[in-house]
């Protein structure tokens, strides 16, 4: 079975942390997977009504989590390592065999910190770099439009409570204000879990715009940018097909 191509999988991990972030965040900037991942798959065992998106969005984190726990154990046994602790007597708390294997293990550790997501995908670099400088650029051509949606959100006035809860109408008033078209893109993109989820009973705007035409217009500019981002070819920016070119 072939692997899932880096972009995709970088996409799809983009949106499965804002949908969660947006749901099971509660109000923290910084996600914690595992926190998070207890959070869902609680919520899945005692609501039946739990979507099965938010069930697989928690599946992405398990990278993450797998870091997060290698990052604690690598600065717990560097902690007591400096405290005189013998690597025989880590092992035996690891449940390791040997010294030996307590120390393969921490630099196993240390190896793979240093290489983690963007040294294990070096071409998925590349791209990403390309694709901000295509994304920089529209944003920046776009800057009036993206400033006109970002406006318009405004015009929920803190009725739509998810999308309250990543960004109130003083908040992106205050986006408008200071923030060039890149900036602007960015900060709408944190919005897309909330916008593309329904619009509540309760979200109400003034005339002549309805709360539709307001979040399908910030959806369809999202959109565009991700189709410029996406116009940019992993494999066109590898470094075979750039030796081929030259």
């Amino acid at each position: 079975m072939a692997a899932i191509d880096p972009e995709a999988r970088e996409q799809l991990r983009q949106h499965a942390e804002g949908l969660l972030r947006a749901k099971y965040g509660e109000g923290r900037t910084l996600l914690d997977p595992v926190r998070v991942m207890h959070a869902v798959r609680t919520a899945a065992e005692e609501q039946v009504e739990v979507p099965a998106g938010d069930v697989l969005a928690a599946l992405t984190l398990l990278d993450e989590a797998r870091a997060a726990l290698d990052t604690l154990e690598r600065g717990l046994t560097r902690a007591a390592r400096a405290r005189s602790a013998s690597w025989q007597e880590i092992a035996d708390h690891l449940g390791l065999t040997s010294r030996s294997s307590a120390k393969s293990r921490y630099v196993r550790l240390q190896r793979d910190a240093a290489s983690y997501r963007g040294d294990r995908y070096p071409e998925l670099q590349r791209a990403d770099r390309a694709r901000d400088r295509a994304a920089d650029e529209w944003a920046r051509e776009n800057e009036r439009r993206l400033r006109g949606a970002v406006a318009d959100l405004t015009a929920f006035n803190d009725t739509w409570p998810s999308l309250t809860t990543l960004a109130s109408a003083k908040t992106l008033l205050s986006w408008t204000a200071r923030l060039d078209g890149p900036a602007l893109a960015a900060k709408l993109h944190r919005l897309h879990p909330a916008l593309s989820g329904d619009i509540p009973a309760g979200a109400a705007v003034s005339p002549p715009h309805t709360a539709a035409q307001i979040r399908n217009g910030a959806l369809a500019l999202l959109n565009e940018l991700a189709s410029v981002r996406n116009a940019v070819s992993t494999k066109a920016l590898s470094p075979d097909s750039q030796l081929a070119a030259e």
